[in-house]
């Protein structure tokens, strides 16, 4: 007689081989619950009813005595899935039990062994219990309970018959291996290490065991240990698929993707006929973001009739689809993924971040719900953090950054998603302009490099928040050395150099983005490489080179010392946007503007508005009529916040209509000039709150909270300042006639008459109110002593959050882009007709 002794190694192996752990993964929940694929394999019989609730209900038949009833409900198993041998196993079992007869010891094993393998836990339990009756003194047994009730989380059980066993018999193998897979369990690594170690000096040519220490001493961060014993093993077993794997595995964690990738090859000429391996090997060519080899790559994935693999094959596609830029190949793709097995939480999750990724909110919500509904009829949606973890990113995305703060916190501590829960935790408390940021930053907690880079990313975008440009640029640095390249980190340091004036710096970066994109193969990076906010700024502080040499001198002086040479620069150069975005970041870090925020108090949503400066009327814009539904569903937040508010959304005709009565000659031929919609709203907002007041907001805004607390007594003007110290456009509540936006106004109609540039941004964008800003309040600015201006209130861009959820996705800004990375034609049309 011979027990498995393995037990969750096969588990462990084969969860890397795919490739798609949570160690390996950028934020999202590419593939984060193997372990439930490799215990059952569920194939959906309704969207309520599954394989799993049915073996649930033969159990509770079968512990209730009712062995016809059990027996019954297994055969409607077999009748859907023939070839499960876990439910085979347990007619057999049943069956014989029910007619009284004997069963030899040896199949009592067997029974247990396929209930076990198939994932029927509580079977297998029941026939090593059976079997122990037959044989007590038999120590695989009394393991093999164990292994079993750590798999139904009875970890105390477990360890107390682990330990009896112990001490009956100190080098016992299943014993130690099975403490060391407890430890595992557990999720924890470190106390795991040494119950394997002990358990390989038993067995020191077991390779399968070699290769899942290596993996365990991988996930404590011991990286020099696993490597050396993989080594030592690989030269004994150079062609040990095991091995391979794990050594595999382990390059891919630490970044080296091209010798994990030439270890997928040789893994696949030594074991071509598993499709583990195929997959992998395609995940690990999009990680490379070699998209067009992934899916030949793919091509070679053979699932055959196994609906758990052609899920998986399903899902790998369609991630590979969405990162290559085929949206909506993808979309389909892992619709597939889910219609196959709507009982694995991974696919409505990756599913659910692409609906989220589009901004279709609506449909990926209910397409949760309906998931959820299925997988928790089976097995309880507090088993699936995943799909808990995935309304995190539809209530971050629709904007709702309260809830999913919410969630956030709840999943925080969970041993399977509580790293990427800690992260988009941190992300959100930054987006709220949260005191307890920074603190969740170093609270993210790290294992190995993939994540530490994840947290570097996080640590530098909270520097920027508060304005340390110089530091977070340094933060970003070492992410920045790596191949193929961090688009999202060189993207944000470009920025960031340019800020700080080093313009060298940023226009290598930017060269270096844009040639990584264009040879990227991706669609949707090939027409974005010479877009963005940086190129914006990198070509537009390049006009001045005298001015921002200035500028990169003063950064290494106290903040307070550069206001007054800035505020001189600034009046010898009033176009400069360089000049005038230098002294704004300065007056935030010598803590000048603290005092220019005001006093705010709650008052209900509901209540009356009070007669002020600033006209209770919320204003909006978009070029179409009616807007599409994702655009109307964030207007219609803005009056469900604020009841008592008068709600107007104009489109291009019946804004022309408006100017044509309320607005000069100037601002009547720019608003004609301008054929970008962006042009158009920015020049409508400013003519429209210079004539009537109120309060203006982009259509791709959502209202969260009550405006009134915004609009105290005597005050006349708000305003944001952006994360890169500019004043911002999006929001602007405004007095009647208020001098700052009339100077906005008639600069933005020059710059569109006089053709003065080619970025909306700069023409009629936060490039004019950053510049208007500052000739109005430039002596208040430059001292950080002077009390705030009269009847203004200047938020940060964070604070401001804490109301507005700003910048959020809809369909129409994937298929249509926006002003720094419009998408398709919408790039090559020009913003403005020649004029002769």
């Amino acid at each position: 007689m011979k027990l498995p002794i393995i037990g969750d190694i096969n588990a462990i192996k084969s969860l890397h081989p795919i490739g798609l752990s949570p160690e390996t993964l950028p934020f999202l929940f590419a593939c984060p619950n193997l372990f439930a694929r490799f215990n059952t394999l569920a194939i959906a019989l309704s969207s309520v009813q599954t394989l799993s609730a049915l073996f649930a209900h033969a159990a509770s038949a079968r512990a209730a005595g009712q062995l016809s009833e059990a027996i019954d409900t297994y055969r409607t198993v077999l009748a859907l899935a023939p070839d499960h041998l876990g439910a085979r196993s347990a007619i057999a079992l049943l069956e014989r039990r029910r007619v009284s007869k004997p069963i030899d010891l040896s199949s009592l094993i067997q029974i247990a062994e396929e209930a076990y393998s198939q994932g029927d836990i509580r079977t297998a339990l029941a026939s090593f219990e059976r079997a122990l009756e037959q044989s007590p003194g038999q120590r695989d047994l009394r393991a093999a309970t164990a292994r079993c009730h750590r798999e139904l989380r009875q970890h105390k059980k477990a360890e107390a018959i682990l330990a009896a066993l112990l001490e009956e018999e100190p080098t016992h193998f299943s014993s130690l291996l099975g403490m060391a897979e407890l430890e595992d369990h557990r999720q924890q690594p470190a106390a795991a290490i040494r119950w394997y170690r002990l358990a390989l000096d038993q067995r020191p040519d077991h390779q399968a065991l070699r290769a899942t220490l290596a993996l365990c001493l991988l996930r404590s961060g011991e990286w020099a240990a696993a490597q050396e014993l993989l080594e030592h093993a690989l030269r004994d077993s150079p062609h040990e698929p095991t091995l391979l794997v794990a050594r595999r595995d382990l390059h891919a964690a630490s970044g080296e993707l091209e010798q994990a990738l030439a270890l997928s090859q040789q893994l696949l000429a030594v074991d071509p006929a598993t499709p583990w391996h195929h997959l992998s090997h395609v995940h690990l060519l999009r990680q490379l973001q070699r998209f067009e080899e992934a899916l030949i790559a793919l091509e070679a994935f053979d699932p055959g009739d196994d609906a758990a693999l052609q899920a998986q094959g399903f899902h790998a596609r369609g991630l590979l689809l969405r990162e290559w830029g085929r949206l909506p190949e993808g979309l389909n793709a892992l619709r597939s993924a889910v219609e196959v097995d709507p009982t694995c939480p991974d696919y409505p999750a990756a599913l659910a971040s692409l609906l989220a990724e589009i901004g279709a909110f609506d449909e990926g919500l209910s397409m949760l719900h309906e998931c959820e509904r299925s997988i928790g009829a089976a097995q309880g949606l507090g088993h699936q953090p995943w799909l808990q973890f995935a309304k995190v990113t539809f209530y971050r995305g629709a904007g709702d950054l309260e809830a999913a703060l919410a969630i956030s916190d709840g999943l925080a501590a969970d041993d399977r998603v509580g790293f990427h829960a800690r992260v988009q935790r941190a992300q959100l408390l930054m987006q709220l302009g949260d005191p307890r940021a920074e603190q969740a930053v170093g609270a993210i907690d790290p294992e190995g490099p993939e994540q530490e880079r994840v947290q570097s990313f996080c640590r530098a975008e909270w520097l920027r928040n508060v304005y340390r440009f110089d530091q977070a640029a340094a933060e970003l640095a070492p992410l920045l050395e790596a191949e193929p390249i961090d688009f999202a980190a060189a993207e944000l340091a470009c920025l960031l150099h340019t800020m700080l004036m080093d313009l060298d710096q940023a226009l290598a970066l930017f060269a270096r983005i844009r040639n990584a994109k264009a040879a990227s193969g991706n669609p949707r990076l090939v027409e974005t490489a010479r877009h963005g906010l940086h190129r914006c700024l990198i070509e537009e502080f390049n006009t001045n080179l005298a001015v921002t040499s200035t500028i990169r001198g003063l950064w290494s002086q106290p903040p307070a010392q550069r206001l007054a040479p800035l505020a001189a620069l600034v009046a010898s150069e009033p176009g400069s946007s360089a000049a005038a975005i230098s002294l704004l970041i300065a007056a935030r870090h010598a803590g000048g503007l603290d005092a220019w925020e005001g006093s705010m108090v709650e008052i209900p949503a509901s209540t009356a508005p009070v007669e002020g400066p600033i006209p209770r009327v919320v204003v909006q814009f978009w070029n179409s009529s009616p807007p599409p539904d994702g655009v109307r569903a964030l207007m219609q937040s803005w009056p469900q916040t604020n009841p008592a508010f008068t709600h107007r959304v104009f489109g291009t005709e019946t804004a022309a209509a408006y100017l044509a009565t309320h607005g000069s000659r100037d601002v009547q031929d720019a608003f004609a000039a301008a054929l970008s919609p962006v042009l158009q709203a920015d020049l409508f907002r400013l003519a429209y709150l210079v004539h009537h007041g109120g309060i203006y907001a982009d259509a791709d805004d959502r209202c969260r909270k009550s405006l009134v607390p915004l609009l105290g007594e005597g005050i006349d003007l708000v305003l944001q300042q952006e994360d890169i110290g500019s004043i911002g456009n999006n929001f602007i509540a405004s007095a009647p006639g208020h001098p700052l936006i009339e100077r906005a106004l008639a600069m933005a109609c020059k710059n569109v008459l006089e053709a003065q540039g080619d970025t909306s941004w700069f023409l009629t964008g936060p490039g004019v109110m950053s510049l208007s800003f500052v000739e109005l309040y430039g002596e208040a600015l430059a001292n950080p002593a002077a009390p705030p201006p009269p009847g203004l209130r200047l938020l940060t861009q964070h604070q401001l959050s804490r109301r507005i959820s700003f910048h959020l996705q809809t369909p129409v800004k994937v298929s249509e882009g926006s002003w720094s990375a419009p998408r398709g034609q919408a790039g090559h049309q020009r913003l403005m007709r020649r004029r002769r």
